[in-house]
Parts: structure tokens; sequence; C-alpha cells
């Protein structure tokens, strides 16, 4: 594993993730928001988002596109909401695929 890898998956597997109820059957995923990280977790979560951006690829969520970061079996996205300061990040199965 790279550094980057090393990084990653230490912030994937030092937080909690929530399993987004509302989306069980439409697109199961979990998601960790911001607002409810420590200081030192908003800043890895700030480096993540980073990450998305310069390594992800786009990809279509029905008409929505959003930028995908594939690890581990799993793709990471980002949903900021004006409700959140730095907004949500989600993960699912890399294999689910929401196009129409």
């Amino acid at each position: 594993m790279t550094k980057n890898e090393i990084r990653l998956k230490k912030f994937i597997d030092g937080n909690t993730w929530i399993f987004a109820k509302t989306y069980a059957k439409a697109a199961p995923h979990e998601y960790v928001v911001y607002d409810n990280l420590d200081e030192e977790s908003q800043k890895e979560y700030d480096w993540v988002v980073k990450q998305i951006e310069e390594k992800g690829v786009d990809e279509k969520f029905y008409q929505t596109t959003f930028r995908y970061l594939y690890f581990e079996n799993r793709k990471y996205w980002t949903h900021d909401t004006k409700q959140r300061k730095g907004g949500v990040l989600n993960r699912d199965p890399a294999m689910n695929k929401y196009e129409r």
C-alpha cells in the first residue's frame, strides 16, 4: 500500500459509518457527517475530499454526476449541503451502479 492508501484506510477504519435508512431500498449506502467529526478527523476528511477531487472519476447517479474515488471494493463521494458545513462523505459497494 502507498502512504496515501494507508492514510485513507486509517480514516475509513477510524470513523463510524452510518447506514442511510432513507435510501435503504433505492440506493443503500453509508455516510460520515463532517460536523460530527473531531477536529483531527475533520482535517483528514478534508484530505479525503481532495483525493476524491484529484483522483476520482465522474459517473452518473441517475441524472446527476458525482465524482467517485474507488478504494478496496467501495466507492466514495461527497455531498455538501447548506445545513452542514463540510457536508457528507458517502460510500457504497463499488459494484453498485445507478443509471437510467
